[in-house]
């Protein structure tokens, strides 16, 4: 079983009209829901792949029961932790030429929350399995949350994988993850360098692999690709030719198929890195918020390349 655990999860709303005008009734034509947030996502790719994994999840109030009916009916195992605030709402205003983007203040964790969670967290996820943590913390959580959580989960054996950003990425690298997946930019916050060419980047994350004790690291560079940095070396995917509609959730993606990959099939880091590349573009061809299919991402991974970076 592959786990998942996210702390500041959001019901995405998409209103789809024709133009926007102001002083003047909007009338929408179509609105679609999607449970959101980076740990759910992975969930939700590792489920449609067939792979077996629950979702652990702070949920509040009727935007969380919501998230966790949309859930369930994917067929993906959810674990809530109830909290008594309600979960926020993201809306998304798409006309025929623009999109407008308008994130609802987050709600305010308490005490009381925080050893909840930790103790579902101890209940469900047994020693020898896998876990994706990934994403922001709500209010009133210190970004020494995810060091604490991860320095837990690693006693008990747990190879954790770890999606982060600035100050939460530094913290809970002091717990020393197996896994992190900057994108470059995140990368390059991370070791505070500006990096100009792929030999840079590959000499980069040979040290920073190293100097973070990671099992591996991933680092995914957009439309050129992506770089796995293992035990057993450097692995670089070429991009796939696809038609972009959103990137929204690629790299959630791509982090979910590696791991699927590689912990539940227990194929190669070479070929986790295949299935990746195929995941990250399959869900960039599908519009909105919207994850990929499963049929995009088979016909895309008989297309991905990947090569042994001689070093």
């Amino acid at each position: 079983m592959i786990f998942s655990l996210t702390m500041n999860p959001s019901l995405d709303r998409f209103l789809y009209v024709d133009e926007l005008k102001s002083d003047d009734t909007i009338r929408v034509k179509k609105v679609n829901d999607y449970p959101a947030g980076k740990g759910i996502d992975v969930s939700r790719v590792i489920e449609e792949l067939g792979g077996e994994t629950a979702a652990i999840s702070i949920l509040g109030g009727e935007a969380g029961e919501q998230i966790l009916y949309m859930l369930q009916d994917e067929g993906v195992i959810t674990i809530p932790v109830w909290i008594k605030t309600e979960t926020r709402t993201n809306v998304m205003i798409e006309t025929k030429s623009e999109q407008f983007r308008m994130s609802l203040p987050t709600y305010e964790i308490k005490g009381e929350d925080i050893e909840m969670i930790k103790e579902i967290v101890e209940k469900f996820v047994k020693k020898d399995t896998s876990i994706v943590i990934s994403g922001s913390l709500p209010n009133g959580l210190k970004s020494s949350f995810y060091s604490n959580i991860i320095s837990d989960l690693k006693k008990d054996h747990i190879k954790v994988y770890f999606d982060a950003d600035g100050e939460k990425l530094r913290e809970g690298l002091k717990s020393k993850p197996h896994c992190i997946k900057p994108n470059l930019h995140e990368f390059e916050r991370l070791i505070d360098k500006k990096l100009l060419s792929k030999t840079q980047i590959i000499d980069e994350g040979i040290k920073a692999r190293k100097n973070f004790d990671l099992g591996i690291l991933l680092i995914s560079l957009g439309s050129e690709g992506a770089l796995a940095f293992s035990e057993d070396g450097v692995y670089e995917c070429k991009p796939l030719e696809i038609e972009v509609d959103s990137s929204v959730g690629s790299g959630d993606s791509f982090l979910a198929a590696f791991v699927y990959y590689k912990e539940q099939l227990n194929l190669s880091t070479e070929e986790s890195l295949r299935a990746a590349n195929a995941a990250g573009a399959a869900t960039a061809m599908t519009p909105g918020t919207e994850l990929l299919h499963k049929k995009d991402f088979l016909a895309l991974y008989k297309k991905s390349i990947v090569e042994k970076v001689n070093l």
